[in-house]
C-alpha cells in the first residue's frame, strides 16, 4: 500500500513538473509573440500572431469574423501556413500575405500588406457631395510631403454659399485645413477637417474654441457625417471650377459724357456712369479684384466707339486692401504721385466709378477712402 502510495506520489510529481514547463513554454512564447495586421484588397483585413522563438504555427483572426492557429507548412519562399489537407493556406513573405482556399486554392484574402508598406495614395484631385439640391466640392490641388492647398466650395441652395482656399496637412487618412472663404461679400477664417474613406472623404465637425470660434478644441471628439459623403470625380478639374464661362460676372463703371449733358457741356455727375460687364476668374474676394480692374482701365474699340471712356489707369495708383464691416467698405490705395487730385469735375468722376462698382455687391451700403486726402480737388 505505501509502495503504491509512492508510486502515485511520485507520477503526480512527473505530471505537474511537466505541465509546469508547458505552461512556461506557453507563457515564453506568448511573451515572445509578435502580432500584426495586414490590409488586403475589398477592405478585408488578416490579424497574424507569430511566435519566432518556436515559429510551428501562427494565430490568425480574419475580418469576417473566423479565427484559428494553423501548423507551419513545407516552403519553397516565404513562410507559409496550412490546415491538414491544405484546404486553407496563409502565405506570408516579409510585409505581404495572401491567403487561398479551396481545392485547387483560390485567394480569398488578396495583395495583403501592413499599413507601413503601403504607399500613401496622392489626394490630389476633386471630390463632390449632394444633400438634396446642396452641392459641396473639395478640390486638393497640390500636395507636398504632409501638405496640401486646395479649394472648398459651399453651394446651398437656400442659404448662404462660402467659397474658398485651403492650406494644411494630410496625415494618417485626416486632412485638417485652414479655410479662409467669402460669404456674403465677407472674408473669414475656420478650421475645417474631413476623414479619408476608400477614395472618397467625409466632412467632421466639433466644438469651437472660445476664444475665436474658428479652432477645433479636441481633434479626439471630432463627429464625422457619413451621410454627406465626398465622392472622388474623375477628371483633371473640379466640375464647379471657375473659367471664363463660369467665373463671377461683375460691372465695372465707366463714363460716357454723351449721356451727362447740361448747360455747358458734360455734368460730371452720375448720370454718366456706364456699366460694362467683366467676368473674374474664381476669387474669394470679388469686390477688392473688381477694383483692381476697374484701375486698369481696359476698354474695348467697341466700348471706346460708343463714347464710353476713362482716366484710369493711373500711374502709380493701386488697391492696397478692400475691408468690409457692418455694410461700410474702406478702400485703401497707393497714390505716391499724387495722381488721384485735380479739378473738381475730374475727381468726382474718378471717386464715382470706384463708388458704383463697389456698391454693386449688396453687402456694401457706403464706400469710404483712405487716405482721407485722395479723390479730393
Amino acid at each position: 500500500m505505501k509502495k503504491n502510495t509512492k508510486i502515485f506520489t511520485s507520477i503526480s510529481v512527473i505530471i505537474l513538473i511537466f505541465f509546469g514547463v508547458f505552461l512556461t513554454l506557453q507563457n515564453k512564447n506568448k511573451a515572445n509573440s509578435k502580432t500584426v495586421t495586414f490590409v488586403c484588397n475589398a477592405e478585408k483585413s488578416i490579424t497574424a500572431t507569430f511566435y519566432p522563438t518556436d515559429d510551428k504555427f501562427v494565430d490568425l483572426k480574419l475580418s469576417d469574423g473566423r479565427n484559428m492557429s494553423i501548423l507551419r507548412a513545407i516552403s519553397a519562399s516565404g513562410a507559409r501556413y496550412a490546415n491538414p489537407d491544405e484546404s486553407f493556406v496563409f502565405w506570408n513573405k516579409g510585409d505581404t500575405a495572401f491567403i487561398t482556399e479551396g481545392n485547387p486554392g483560390v485567394e480569398t484574402y488578396s495583395k495583403c500588406a501592413l499599413p507601413s508598406a503601403i504607399p500613401e495614395q496622392s489626394i490630389v484631385g476633386c471630390y463632390v457631395a449632394h444633400l438634396a439640391k446642396d452641392v459641396f466640392t473639395l478640390s486638393v490641388e497640390s500636395e507636398e510631403g504632409k501638405s496640401f492647398e486646395g479649394t472648398l466650395d459651399i453651394k446651398n441652395f437656400e442659404k448662404d454659399s462660402s467659397t474658398g482656399t485651403l492650406k494644411g496637412t494630410y496625415e494618417n487618412g485626416i486632412l485638417l485645413a485652414d479655410y479662409t472663404f467669402l460669404s456674403e461679400e465677407v472674408i473669414s477664417v475656420g478650421q475645417v477637417i474631413f476623414k479619408k474613406i476608400g477614395d472618397d472623404f467625409v466632412r467632421g465637425y466639433g466644438k469651437p474654441d472660445d476664444a475665436t470660434g474658428t479652432r477645433f478644441v479636441d481633434l479626439s471628439k471630432i463627429t464625422y457625417d457619413m451621410s454627406v459623403v465626398y465622392k472622388k470625380v474623375s477628371g483633371e478639374k473640379c466640375p464647379l471650377e471657375a473659367s471664363a464661362e463660369t467665373g463671377t460676372r461683375i460691372n465695372l463703371y465707366f463714363y460716357n459724357p454723351d449721356q451727362d449733358l447740361g448747360p455747358g457741356g458734360a455734368q460730371c455727375s452720375k448720370k454718366g456712369l456706364v456699366a460694362v460687364e467683366r467676368v473674374l476668374p474664381k476669387t474669394v474676394t470679388p469686390l477688392k479684384e473688381s477694383i483692381e480692374l476697374l484701375l486698369r482701365g481696359e476698354l474695348s474699340d467697341k466700348e471706346r466707339a460708343q463714347g464710353i471712356t476713362t482716366e484710369f489707369p493711373l500711374s502709380g495708383v493701386s488697391l492696397k486692401s478692400a475691408v468690409l464691416v457692418q455694410g461700410v467698405v474702406t478702400l485703401t490705395f497707393n497714390d505716391p504721385q499724387n495722381k488721384t487730385s485735380g479739378g473738381s469735375c475730374r475727381v468726382a468722376i474718378l471717386w464715382s466709378q470706384i463708388e458704383a462698382t463697389a456698391k454693386q455687391f449688396p453687402t456694401v451700403k457706403s464706400v469710404r477712402f483712405m487716405p482721407e486726402e485722395l479723390f479730393q480737388p
